[in-house]
């Protein structure tokens, strides 16, 4: 071999192999700093696109491991407010029996009455004041289909099923525990007067509501009579008191229509006095009457009460019994997803997560190598020194 000085090749071939040392050794020392295999997609691009795609499947897994203990929890929630209901249900029933004997007086059955309709109450009180996390699940209103996630994919759903157990949804087809009376506001209710030949019009006419009353006075000669039924409409709305009426009129294709809005404010008939009008409100009434919000209750003494109270029961009941075997289903669905969370833990672990021994081993290798390198970069510097020898 030719001793040049120019280019040290055994220098450049020293410290190729120091820069390599040095690469394995800082790898061996991240490896094992961070625990990790694949610190970066330079590491092992598909290795690291797998373990990404299980990290991902871990923590969603994780969660919906949460969601299905959650879900546990509300229906413990729900169960144990309709042990409740139950209880109830069976206490009146208890009073249906005792209200049915006629060894009962009046008086006794009416306290009974009143027990029962307290705990009709109290029933619907459960059903709409039962929350979890703030949200209804019984009662008018309530979220009935509950849609849980216990995948980390769409649709990986366990769906479940709450029902409203108010006193007014339980009890037979025909008849509930309790009966809802929604407000009505009153209706316009109208009636039309048919009136007889206004030229020959001679008698005064008063209208009345049966308290207040205003009268429209016409000649007895019939020389000021009404030309039509809209000048008899203006005469009665000018009259002295007609705001006091409980009742408006209007003139609509020659007859007169009054109009009131107040249940029974007419008390069945407007009073007309005049020979030359007749009152036809017992065939043209229209409206509804109006009503207020209220409830009646089932009566423990009916004879159809035991029969509406033990269908009650058997409702609740089996309501019960679908959220016991939802709560089974969800004990299960949360081992499965545990069990599945491990595996899938431990395989992104081979994956990804260093070998500790292994990394110790390359570290002290590379350490070693560094070492022998530097101290073969420093021979290899001093190689050239040789030519000098020459030049003596």
């Amino acid at each position: 071999m030719a001793l040049v000085v120019n280019t040290n090749i055994a220098s450049m071939n020293a410290q190729r192999s120091l820069a390599a040392n040095t690469s394995d050794m800082k790898t061996a020392m991240e490896r094992l700093s961070t625990g990790k295999k694949i610190n970066s997609a330079a590491d092992d691009a598909a290795g690291f696109a797998i373990a990404e795609t299980m990290t991902a499947q871990v923590r969603g897994l994780n969660m919906a491991a949460k969601n299905a203990s959650d879900a546990l929890g509300l229906l413990k929630v729900i169960e144990n407010a309709t042990n409740d209901v139950t209880d109830m249900l069976q206490r009146v029933r208890e009073l249906a029996v005792q209200a049915k004997s006629n060894t009962n007086s009046t008086n006794d059955i009416a306290r009974l009455q009143q027990e029962a309709d307290a705990l009709f109450k109290e029933i619907s009180r459960v059903s709409s004041d039962t929350t979890y996390n703030n949200v209804a699940y019984l009662g008018d209103g309530a979220t009935s289909n509950l849609s849980i996630q216990v995948g980390y994919n769409d649709g990986d759903v366990i769906t479940l099923q709450t029902y409203d157990i108010s006193s007014s949804e339980l009890g037979s087809s025909s008849q509930k525990l309790e009966t809802v009376v929604s407000a009505q506001a009153a209706t316009n209710h109208q009636n039309t007067i048919t009136l007889g030949s206004f030229g020959s019009w001679s008698s005064d006419l008063t209208v009345g509501d049966g308290t207040n009353s205003v009268t429209v006075a016409y000649a007895g000669d019939g020389s000021d009579a009404p030309a039509d039924a809209a000048a008899i409409v203006t005469s009665i709305q000018a009259a002295a008191g007609y705001s006091n009426l409980d009742f408006t009129v209007a003139e609509s294709a020659g007859n007169i229509i009054y109009n009131w809005t107040s249940a029974g404010a007419i008390s069945g008939t407007a009073q007309w006095s005049s020979s030359q009008a007749s009152d036809s409100m017992a065939t043209t009434v229209t409206g509804a009457d109006a009503t207020t919000a209220g409830s009646t209750y089932l009566d423990i003494s009916s004879s159809i009460a035991l029969d509406t109270l033990t269908k009650a029961i058997d409702q609740v009941a089996s309501y019960k019994a679908q959220w016991g075997a939802g709560q089974n289903r969800l004990e299960y669905t949360v081992s499965n997803l545990m069990n599945v969370v491990e595996f899938t833990a431990a395989a992104r672990s081979r994956i990804q997560d260093a070998d500790f021994a292994v990394e110790a081993a390359n570290l002290a290798k590379a350490q070693v190598l560094q070492q022998t390198g530097t101290a073969m970069l420093a021979q290899a510097n001093a190689a050239p020194q040789l030519a000098l020898q020459l030049l003596k």
